[in-house]
């Protein structure tokens, strides 16, 4: 006896652990999708492509906390808000006078309503192209009500099933609709990474356009000596020659801010880079003809005057 008990809690341990890995596991998966999405679409702003910068799987999970992280949060709670809610129908349900009546019509009402909204999300992804921008949210959003509404609806028709029959029989819990089940999971999940995509997107957006207005104030401030004259021009970048004899550096060039760095290429900018007015992004590599200093913002604060 003692043997069976141990095998069942071994088996219930490997379940729970299979389960938090699979979770875990879908976890960073969800916010390295988040952190990408939202890095391409914020270095896309500045003309960077961010596979340039060759990001590891960490860099973007980090970077998702400024892309959707509590978008998510905040749709968890509602959702776990929701689902402690879920009772309140059936607990208004069973005072009224024909409790099974009025629960048939709020079963049959949920799914289809679920269904409707299904429906016009599939006409919606039709005509996608003749929808405003603001529908690439709407779209998987409904979609998950949608799926939500279906799912709540099955789960009432076999919980209840003996308040929902309509003859005094006695009648066993009708079959799970497994694969129906597994679609509208499977539509569900594709519908939250298409909001969580979107969303990413155009936070990156508006995040970049912020830095920008804000004149990239936690940027650091980037002194290049160079043996060699660089192709470094525009803003309030400046070069000055170096005249110091016996000294292996012969140019200087400051009022540049450090926009990236990725191994060693260094992504600069000048102090007061503006898109609309085309101005580029300097890419330099490391090498022994380059010195690559860094200095706080506020240390060159000459540059910040208009």
């Amino acid at each position: 006896m003692s043997t069976g008990h141990g095998a069942a809690a071994s088996s219930r341990r490997a379940v729970a652990v299979a389960v938090a890995t699979s979770e875990a596991t879908l976890t960073v998966a969800v916010l390295y999708y988040v952190g990408m999405v939202y890095s391409r679409t914020w270095y896309r702003y500045f003309g960077i492509d961010a596979r340039m910068l060759d990001f590891g799987v960490s860099d973007y999970v980090v970077k998702s906390l400024d892309g959707a992280f509590f978008p998510v949060v905040l749709v968890l709670l509602v959702a776990a808000a929701v689902s402690g809610l879920r009772q309140v129908p059936l607990m208004v349900v069973v005072r009224t006078r024909r409790p099974r009546r009025v629960l048939r019509v709020w079963v049959e009402s949920v799914t289809v309503a679920g269904g409707l909204l299904c429906g016009a999300v599939a006409v919606g992804i039709v005509q996608r192209e003749r929808l405003p921008t603001w529908m690439s949210l709407g779209l998987p959003l409904t979609l998950i009500t949608g799926v939500a509404a279906i799912w709540y609806g099955l789960d009432l028709r076999v919980t209840h099933h003996r308040l929902l029959r309509r003859g005094h029989r006695t009648r066993r819990p009708p079959d799970q609709p497994i694969f129906l089940k597994i679609s509208l999971l499977g539509l569900a999940f594709l519908a939250g990474f298409w909001a969580i995509g979107y969303y990413a997107s155009v936070q990156g957006s508006v995040n970049a356009r912020n830095e920008e207005s804000r004149g990239f104030a936690h940027r650091p401030a980037v002194v290049v000596f160079s043996v060699d004259r660089l192709a470094i021009a525009g803003g309030k970048s400046r070069i000055d020659p170096i005249t110091t004899p016996d000294t292996k550096y012969r140019f200087q060039y400051s009022g540049l801010l450090m926009l990236a760095r990725a191994n060693d290429r260094y992504f600069l900018i000048p102090f007061d880079w503006n898109k609309e007015r085309g101005d580029r992004i300097f890419v330099l590599t490391s090498s022994d003809n380059i010195r690559i200093d860094l200095a706080p913002r506020s240390a060159t604060k000459e540059f910040d005057r208009p």
